[in-house]
């Protein structure tokens, strides 16, 4: 006597049980009815944007890895920093600006030195603190060159 599969309520034929076409029909309606069910709700992997479309997981780590990428970036969206400037020169350019947190503590100092004839400054340094905002765990140094009009053309890290 025919028995039913615990999930899909599948006909499971007993081994003395005479071949219906029927009954296999209707178990690859079942079966492509659930598939249909499925892909409507998780779309195609050929429709994904990511790199990893080999599989749903490997394009879940492809977007996981893109977005510890952009966490880890050096300067995050500046919208929740507060920034404040200090050390103005002659020309009203701030040389130090403190970015700090919304509690207040320090994330980021960017200080400009090492001035050129025209008071441009050809040297930028970044240091960033600790979540405390006591200690500086990172510092990142860029060389900054100018065109003939005073414009900066290149930032290269030092």
């Amino acid at each position: 006597m025919a028995t039913a599969t615990k999930n899909y309520n599948l006909v499971k034929p007993d081994l003395d049980d005479l071949y219906d076409v029927h009954v296999f029909n209707g178990n690859a309606d079942t079966i492509d009815g659930k598939l249909k069910e499925l892909s409507d709700k998780t779309g195609e992997l050929s429709d994904l944007e990511t790199e990893g479309k080999g599989s749903l997981a490997k394009a879940i780590n492809s977007v996981k890895a893109d977005l510890t990428d952009h966490m880890n970036d050096v300067m995050p969206h500046q919208d929740y920093l507060s920034q404040y400037g200090s050390d103005a020169d002659v020309d009203g350019i701030y040389r130090v600006v403190d970015f700090k947190r919304p509690n207040g503590k320090m994330y980021m100092k960017s200080t400009l030195t090492n001035p050129d004839a025209q008071n441009n400054y050809k040297t930028v340094t970044w240091e960033f603190y600790n979540e405390e905002g006591t200690a500086i765990v990172r510092t990142i140094y860029w060389a900054i060159t100018y065109d003939i009009n005073g414009v900066a053309s290149s930032k290269v890290v030092e």
